[in-house]
């Protein structure tokens, strides 16, 4: 031992046996394990007898002692996405390849860990491995953090490309789903005394369907639901479980563990409130994450502001509502013509006027938004 360590251990030991010593030793090193948040293990192959360190069992959300460890604990309790790359990594342990890696795990208590391993072989037979060591350092912490940093920078990115409403809202709300772990985004405007769902994203790795056709339907009073309760305190929200909301069937939200919303601010006023679906296996949101949401929900209302008109679609006309039910019927913009009995010019220009209407670029979005409105069929 060097330096300042050395005379500090010794100070301790001062005095007992070997065997005092060894456990005085074997509780400092728990001690450590447990500060800089890691786990060890000793793994024999030949009989595949694994012995974890107690800090591996509370990495894992167990007591220690709690199980017998194995590498089928491990690579069951491996995040879905990351179990096949988990399993590869333990062959290619058995074989003598180690190298480090980060993979995601769900603890016994349901919440997702980061960690990262590494791993050494310490005894040999022949070209075989016989016995490997390894640590674990539960990085989550450090994954919270860049949580915070990926949702900032997302928010930034978004405004930046931002050119219509349809498009820029509905980037940002996948920046910044993907960001905080989610599978699901709706961006909620104030219409009158309800809160209206105005755009939907969905990330396509779980199904949404339904959940998606009972938000099209509310109409959320202030206090009522999580963006409602948003709008009405002014501050992100985290709920864990959507079952408890009674305005969704259960079948409508089997495959989510919690949501998380903020609200677009200036002035004291909510302009829009996010709201963001999780798995069952998304990382937790904590209070540092949700004061980095309340500081984006003030960058988002500044930039909302300054676009007020884009907040309340104005009103399609008679005219503009038939020029958009025969685009959804297919016919190009000289068949419309020609069946509304005016110039290819004339289509042109109410195509103009739905996509300022509609903050949109093309014909395409703006058909697609009058369907989801339920304007057309």
């Amino acid at each position: 031992m060097e330096g300042a360590t050395a005379p500090f251990v010794a100070s301790i030991l001062n005095g007992v046996g070997p065997t005092e010593a060894g456990s005085v030793l074997e509780g400092l090193l728990q001690c450590g394990e447990q500060v800089a948040q890691t786990g060890s293990w000793d793994w024999k192959v030949d009989t595949d007898e694994l012995v974890w360190s107690d800090n591996m069992f509370r990495i894992f959300g167990l007591e220690p002692g709690e199980l017998e460890p194995s590498h089928g604990y491990v690579i069951e309790r491996a995040h879905p996405d990351d179990r096949q790359r988990v399993a590869r990594g333990v062959r290619a342990k058995r074989s003598g390849r180690t190298r480090p890696s980060e993979y995601r795990i769900v603890s016994a208590n349901g919440m997702v860990r980061h960690l990262r391993a590494t791993e050494a072989v310490v005894e040999r037979s022949g070209d075989r491995p016989t016995r490997l060591v390894g640590s674990v350092l539960d990085i989550t912490d450090r994954h919270r953090t860049e949580r915070a940093v990926a949702a900032h920078i997302a928010v930034a990115e978004a405004l930046t490309d931002w050119e219509t409403f349809e498009e820029g809202a509905t980037g940002l709300l996948q920046g910044l789903a993907t960001a905080l772990d989610c599978v699901a985004g709706v961006l909620w405007l104030p219409d009158g005394d309800v809160l209206v769902a105005h755009i939907i994203w969905r990330s396509g790795s779980i199904d949404v369907t339904q959940l998606e056709s009972v938000i099209r339907q509310l109409r959320l009073p202030r206090g009522v639901g999580l963006a409602g309760a948003v709008w009405g305190a002014k501050v992100p929200r985290y709920v864990h479980s959507l079952s408890d909301d009674p305005r969704f069937p259960d079948e409508a939200v089997a495959g989510f563990r919690g949501a998380v919303a903020l609200p677009a601010i200036h002035a004291g006023e909510v302009l829009a409130v996010l709201e963001f679906c999780c798995e069952p296996v998304s990382a937790e949101m904590t209070d540092t994450l949700i004061a980095s949401l309340s500081g984006i929900g003030y960058e988002l209302g500044e930039f909302l502001a300054h676009r007020r008109g884009e907040l309340k679609p104005l009103a399609l006309t008679p005219r503009e509502l038939e020029v958009l039910q025969l685009a959804a019927q297919g016919c190009d913009g000289r068949e419309i013509a020609l069946r509304l009995v005016v110039s290819p010019a004339t289509v042109r220009t109410h195509f103009g006027r739905i996509y300022g209407k509609y903050g949109v670029s093309d014909r395409a979005a703006a058909v697609a938004k009058a369907l989801r409105d339920g304007l057309i069929h």
